[in-house]
């Protein structure tokens, strides 16, 4: 099988001899996008020959750092963990919480609460995009300071940090749960509200009733206004409110589509089709199908580009703010063709290796590489790699929020696309359906075939990371 970034092959006439790309290249590419190009395949090989800065800079990173304490003798990894998490890197906070694990047991709550007081001094800065990984540790904390922890990463009023800090309730003490949760419903953001109402099933079942009806009270209020994202967050907690005031929401959220289809904005319309799912299991169809007619290919527009974020009549870029990955938008003739992520390396070394290994994905039967295409990449002045992405349509979740077509065969295809990585020993960090992204197929005219099964990707790899007993040059 050949090697991704062997050299061109030549194709030799009479007259002339001629590059041609490989032909595993046709793996690579993407219904509806530019073709890959002789000059686009140079300059991402160009890019794998400067790949050696991003190799030394790894030297210093957090798959290094957690190898370092594993190797070392029992007896020292506390040392080493306690000496890590008194710098004042976010890297080296990172790699140590994860290695708590790792050292004496009679160390372990020491080092807890050292994270512990580190997360908590983030949580008094400002640095948004430092708070939200520092949020991620908040299971690392002692249990007893856990509550105190999500609380205030609750309060911070900017969603990237609110939202993994919902997701740690699941952690706090079982008797603290039911009021985190309740704080998190009276929140001015339904993402928030959204993110809690999910963390219901964790509290004590004697205040699951309660907290049911805090929620069946704010969809009604919700519903009752004319704000279409709250529509489209009280539409999906619906399913936890209780059973027997579900089908009365259902009922309203399908008269809220209709209308909506008959007399709003391409953008309300995309919002309420991406909640139809949540209307009555015999109106479904006939409101995707209208949705379907009404929208075209606006319909799979990835929400990159909602509110007209980086529109196409001039170059421009604009930071995107969202739980995974930093991510910059690219307005102009790159609208819908690239974006460029922001990650660190460990991350991007992993994300690129499965791109490159088209032969991994042949041999399990793929005829595509269900990776998120990598264009172009380069090490950035502040330590992150700057990789250029192609653009794929709407995430699975988004799709299932449909109730779209061939949704059992995508879950099936992310499960063997899990179920590789697990077999190569890699870890992604997060496989929930917002990372995976669809691909129509599309038509020479550029229409998406909804009566074909999509392509699934899986995408953002900003939680990816090799096994601590793993080399980082994986094949």
């Amino acid at each position: 099988m050949e090697k991704f970034g062997q050299q061109l092959v030549e194709n030799t006439t009479e007259d002339t001899t001629e590059k041609i790309l490989p032909s595993y290249m046709e793996m690579y590419e993407i219904s509806g996008q530019d073709s890959i190009t002789l000059h686009s395949y140079e300059r991402y090989l160009r890019d794998k020959e400067k790949a050696h800065e991003i190799a030394s800079e790894i030297l210093e990173s957090a798959p290094f750092l957690r190898k370092k304490i594993f190797n070392s003798p029992e007896s020292e990894r506390a040392s080493i963990i306690r000496e890590q998490l008194s710098t004042d890197n976010p890297i080296a906070h990172k790699a140590s919480s994860a290695m708590i694990w790792a050292a004496p047991e009679n160390e372990r709550e020491g080092l807890r609460v050292l994270l512990g007081s580190r997360v908590l001094e983030s949580f008094k800065g400002t640095d948004t995009s430092s708070q939200r990984e520092y949020a991620w540790m908040i299971w690392d904390a002692p249990l007893e300071q856990r509550t105190e922890i999500i609380r205030m990463g609750m309060s911070i009023k900017h969603e990237l940090v609110q939202e993994p800090c919902t997701r740690m309730i699941e952690y706090a003490p079982k008797t603290d749960r039911a009021e985190l949760i309740s704080e998190g419903l009276a929140s001015e953001n339904y993402n928030v509200k959204l993110g809690v109402a999910r963390m219901i099933w964790s509290a004590e079942e004697s205040q699951q009733s309660k907290l049911k009806s805090q929620v069946a009270e704010m969809v009604s209020k919700g519903f009752e206004g004319n704000n279409t994202q709250e529509h489209k967050a009280c539409a999906s907690m619906i399913i936890f409110a209780p059973e027997s005031e579900r089908e009365g929401f259902r009922n309203k959220l399908a008269e809220l589509i209709k209308n909506c289809f008959q007399g709003g904005n391409i953008d309300e319309q995309k919002e309420y089709a991406r909640v139809i799912n949540q209307a009555p299991s015999n109106l479904r169809k006939e409101l995707r199908d209208e949705a379907v007619q009404k929208l075209g290919n606006a319909l799979v527009e990835p929400s990159l580009y909602k509110n007209k974020r980086a529109n196409d009549e001039s170059f421009s870029r604009e930071d995107f703010e969202k739980t995974g990955s930093e991510l910059t938008v690219v307005g102009g003739d790159l609208r819908s063709k690239t974006i460029i992520r922001h990650i660190e390396s460990e991350s991007f070394i992993v994300w690129e290796k499965l791109f490159e290994n088209h032969s991994l994905w042949k041999g399990e039967g793929f005829d595509y590489v269900p990776v998120e295409p990598i264009q172009a990449f380069k090490l950035s002045k502040d330590g992150l790699i700057d990789v250029y992405s192609g653009v794929l349509d709407l995430n699975l979740d988004e799709w299932k929020g449909m109730d779209g077509t061939f949704i059992t065969e995508l879950k099936q295809d992310k499960e063997k696309i899990v179920a590789v990585l697990a077999k190569v020993g890699l870890n992604h960090g997060h496989y929930h359906d917002g990372n995976f992204c669809l691909r129509f197929f599309r038509n020479e005219n550029g229409v998406v075939d909804f009566n074909r099964k999509p392509r699934l990707y899986l995408i953002d790899f900003d939680q990816a990371m090799f096994p601590i007993e793993q080399q980082s040059n994986f094949n």
